[in-house]
């Protein structure tokens, strides 16, 4: 297990100058916890898109189902409210949508056509870093429920490596983008 957790946090690094790198750095991450499918995200909430999007799962269905409904995630606007380096199980983000979350979660595409079809049952889901107009944010969806709190410190643990990484990448991107406009 220190081994691969060792060769996690090598690879996260690397992905700072190879962003191809980032399955394998994800799928060594979901090891870690028995995990099914995992994503990395920086959403720029100003413009209402992503900077950037990884994923790792062995399942190319799951994986298109997932990019299908992505967008039917009703917790988006909460991101925000999340706490860097402090991995919440799902029904955490229940809680911070209100009375209602996981009535509006059952309903939405994204369980039924994702969630519900390919057996995940939980996910730990962590924000990495915040800006005003950007959150980054790792999430790991399980096909148990009944995350250990085991499970959700090696995520937590591996947090400031992932923001380091993708803290510097976002920067790098932003200068390419200034560089590219003179």
């Amino acid at each position: 297990m220190e081994q691969m957790f060792s060769e996690a946090i090598g690879l996260i690094y690397d992905c700072v100058a190879h962003e191809e790198l980032w399955p394998r750095a994800l799928r060594l991450i979901a090891e870690q916890v028995e995990g099914f499918l995992t994503t990395l995200a920086v959403f720029d909430t100003d413009a209402n898109s992503v900077r950037l999007a990884q994923l790792a799962c062995d399942d190319q269905e799951a994986i298109d189902a997932l990019m299908t409904y992505a967008r039917d995630v009703p917790f988006y606007h909460l991101l925000h409210k999340m706490e860097i380096d402090d991995p919440v199980p799902l029904k955490r983000m229940f809680d911070l949508y209100g009375p209602d979350g996981e009535k509006v979660w059952n309903e939405g595409e994204l369980y039924r056509n994702f969630h519900s079809r390919f057996g995940v049952r939980d996910s730990i889901n962590m924000a990495v870093f915040k800006r005003p107009n950007r959150v980054a944010t790792i999430n790991v969806s399980t096909q148990y429920s009944d995350i250990s709190c085991e499970r959700f410190d090696i995520i937590a643990l591996l947090g400031p490596h992932i923001r380091r990484a993708v803290t510097i990448h976002d920067m790098l991107e932003m200068e390419r983008a200034e560089r590219a406009v003179f």
